[in-house]
């Protein structure tokens, strides 16, 4: 290719990139001027840094004003029209033009940065011209070995830029990527977790654990590799890229042939990527298998500490989960390595054809074109081997961002809709509460296929009642405790407040709950402790707890208790919650019998006196006279509901022991 042709696409690239940076620099400018970027003050490093980017500047067009000298003639641009094309000049400065107006658009974006700020364009054009000065330094080597001395000293300057610049462009691009890369995980990981949140929990009873803890944390672990492996990939393929440009310059057979090799390659790695999606899917699957027996293990430690026979066929099968979930990564594994050996095979395969082959196939190729392939080659095996290497990595992402969407999926396409809060009839604690459920009925299939129904179910409970809720085990005591509460929706049916039908979303904003698998946060989330933390010493003596627990930054000190204890301070933030609803499901179970009496005789009542409707499912049939109503459940239906005449309690009468570890 002549002089005059490569000035020419110099110049047409060159320019096309210079306008479009113009615009874009105009754009940051407007934004400046908008007040939608705001100036970010420069410290020592960053001035540091500045400027040593200026001197590189200065340093690139010495570099482009030393092009004459690098082409064998006299170092200045005086006599140029003596040898060289008329297009050689405005190609040199429209180049350094070009990289001049980017350096600038560069600095504005850094000292005038926008909040999430993705600069594609910046990224991607310092990653191709990374990938292009990374090609450069083996141009330069090869002239520099090719020439004499003289032209060791001539390359020296251009060898030195497209270092440094190869090292800017690295440290920059990856440190913007590194920041895109960990705010997309977090806003992936966030955009789950609201989506979990506000999910159904008729959904939410059916999710794995094991899957939840691998969605949320394994698997945005492997997407937080994906900066660097862009950037390994995006670098390292430019660079390739600007090696085929050099070697078919130099040889268009040796071009072709690295093209044969390359597509081998390809359709190797093809034929295997399919079965290796298959292998990581499984890998994924076994890993949160592994994470539902580590849930097993910690949730369960009394059982297989007591019970050695238990704790061995435990091991057993944690350990042949681990083997299996081993076996099959290494199956997984080895198969890339397959690929990366064969890439590497084949380029020494390639660098053996050159200097064995090409003198025979090609009578007039010298010894410096043959060393010049020969480089080349050595300098691609780099690349290559990285690009082989990184496959993995993509596809493991590739796979944890579609199990990532999918688990999005499975639990609901739709948000939750959060409830209107502003006219809750139970916002006025002075206005009585009625909760109706007319004709509820609910379905429930299980993933076996076994079915279970509930209902009709015809109910009123009435704020300022106690209503007792009892059944045998499997009676749907729990299920229509979730029905009233909102957490399951009815079939058929609805449920009324006050008359007006309200959805389930709505409803649980009229509920505070303790379920018999209630779950015990150590902050006290839901209570406004600024109106009510000064109440809360008040309660935990109340409850006999003051000696084992205290409040301190809106959070209890420990919920390392007894069951029991960790229900009391369950109904502690069930009180200061203050909503006009209250179900209790088994509280008393748990507790000793002098608090158990308690709680019926004194703590109940006194949240009758308040206004309180209450809903207790319970078993204890001493107390069944306390209660205004009295439901009974039997597979699924309403075998009686009575009305009863509350019997008069003397709380005063009640003592307690100094040692309630209930």
């Amino acid at each position: 290719m002549s002089l005059d042709a490569i000035a020419i696409i110099v110049m047409s690239l060159a320019g096309s990139f210079a306008l479009v940076t113009l615009v874009y620099m105009l754009l940051v400018l407007a934004q400046i001027a908008g007040k939608t970027r705001t100036y970010r003050s420069i410290g020592r490093r960053a001035m540091a840094s500045f400027l040593l980017t200026v001197t590189f500047m200065a340093s690139l067009g010495f570099g482009i004003y030393r092009i004459p000298a690098l082409l064998g003639h006299d170092p200045s641009w005086q006599r140029l029209s003596e040898w060289a094309p008329p297009s050689l000049l405005p190609a040199a400065i429209i180049l350094y033009a070009a990289m001049v107006i980017f350096y600038v658009y560069a600095v504005l974006i850094a000292y005038f940065p926008r909040k999430n700020e993705k600069p594609w364009f910046y990224l991607g054009t310092l990653s191709i011209l990374g990938g292009v000065s990374n090609a450069l330094i083996i141009f330069c080597i090869n002239i520099a070995v090719a020439g004499g001395r003289a032209e060791l000293n001539k390359m020296l300057l251009y060898f030195t830029l497209a270092l440094t610049f190869y090292v800017i462009s690295q440290v920059l691009v990856r440190k913007k990527l590194i920041s895109i890369a960990n705010e997309l995980i977090y806003d992936k990981r966030m955009t789950m977790i609201d989506t979990y949140l506000r999910s159904p929990y008729e959904k939410l009873e059916n999710v794995e654990s094991g899957r939840i803890y691998s969605s949320l944390n394994n698997e945005m672990e492997v997407i937080s590799e994906f900066a660097n492996t862009l950037i390994t990939v995006l670098t390292s393929s430019i660079t390739l890229i600007s090696c085929f440009v050099y070697l078919g310059v130099l040889n268009p057979y040796a071009l072709l042939l690295l093209f044969c090799v390359l597509g081998l390659i390809v359709l190797i790695f093809h034929r295997q990527s399919g079965k290796l999606d298959a292998i990581w899917e499984n890998v994924r699957d076994l890993q949160s298998m592994f994470l539902d027996f580590i849930q097993d293990m910690v949730g369960g430690s009394k059982e297989l500490s007591i019970n050695k026979k238990k704790n061995d066929q435990f091991r057993g099968d944690i350990e042949a989960s681990c083997n299996v979930y081993m076996e099959r990564r290494i199956v997984g594994e080895v198969k890339f390595a397959y690929v990366t050996i064969m890439s590497e095979i084949s380029f020494i395969v390639i660098i053996g054809t050159v200097v064995f082959l090409f003198p025979h196939l090609f009578q007039s190729l010298d010894v410096a074109t043959l060393q010049s392939f020969v480089y080349l080659f050595l300098f691609m095996i780099g690349p290559i081997t990285v690009l082989s290497g990184a496959m993995p990595n993509m596809m493991q992402m590739k796979i944890s961002w579609q199990r990532i969407n999918q688990f999005m999926h499975d639990l609901g396409a739709l948000p939750r809709s959060q409830p209107d809060v502003s006219d809750l009839a139970g916002a006025d604690q002075t206005t009585p509460v009625t909760l109706e459920l007319v004709d509820v009925h609910f379905n429930y299939t299980g993933d076996n296929g076994e079915s279970f129904m509930v209902g009709p179910i015809n109910l009123r409970f009435h704020s300022s009642e106690i209503s007792f809720i009892t059944g045998g085990n499997g009676s749907g005591k729990s299920t229509l405790a979730k029905l009233i509460t909102g957490l399951y929706s009815p079939t058929q049916g609805e449920i009324r407040i006050n008359g007006r039908p309200v959805g389930s979303a709505q409803l649980g904003e009229y509920f505070s709950t303790i379920f018999s698998d209630f779950y015990l946060f150590k902050r006290m989330y839901g209570v406004d402790l600024e109106r009510k933390g000064p109440l809360v010493a008040e309660y935990l003596k109340l409850l006999r707890i003051e000696d084992k627990v205290e409040v301190k930054d809106d959070a209890f000190s420990t919920v390392k208790l007894s069951t029991g204890q960790r229900k009391r301070l369950a109904f502690l933030i069930n009180y200061l919650e203050d909503k006009p609803l209250c179900l209790y499901d088994e509280w008393a179970a748990d507790q000793d019998p002098e608090f158990r009496r308690y709680f019926y005789e004194v703590l109940l009542p006194e949240l009758k006196k308040e206004g309180k409707c209450i809903i207790a499912i319970t078993h204890d049939d001493a107390y069944f006279d306390l209660a205004d109503q009295l439901v009974k459940m039997e597979f699924g239906k309403l075998q009686k509901v009575e009305h009863r005449k509350v019997r008069r309690t003397k709380p005063a009468e009640l003592h307690f022991s100094t040692n309630l570890n209930a």
